[in-house]
């Protein structure tokens, strides 16, 4: 488990945090080094700098000497798989 995993599944752990609906972490399959956290928001507003969770987690990250992209996204279409359409 790398150090961002770590610190990741910490701070899931110790942590209730009002509005979120899923705090996911993505390893490169090739690269365990790779890392991406997703955190996913219900009903709270975007804003370009993104959630105090998503900043305070690249904050920190960084001052670990973690290389860190953050940004913001929002869901625009959701998509059914084909398997699950019309049920």
């Amino acid at each position: 488990m790398t150090l961002v995993q770590s610190l990741a599944k910490s701070i899931q752990r110790n942590h209730k945090i009002e509005g979120m609906a899923a705090f996911r972490v993505y390893c490169n399959v090739t690269l365990s080094w790779d890392t991406s956290i997703h955190l996913q928001w219900t009903d709270v507003p975007v804003s370009p700098e993104g959630s105090m969770l998503g900043r305070t987690l690249a904050y920190q990250f960084r001052q670990h000497t973690i290389a860190v992209n953050h940004s913001v996204w929002t869901t625009v279409e959701e998509l059914s798989s084909p398997d699950s359409a019309g049920q």
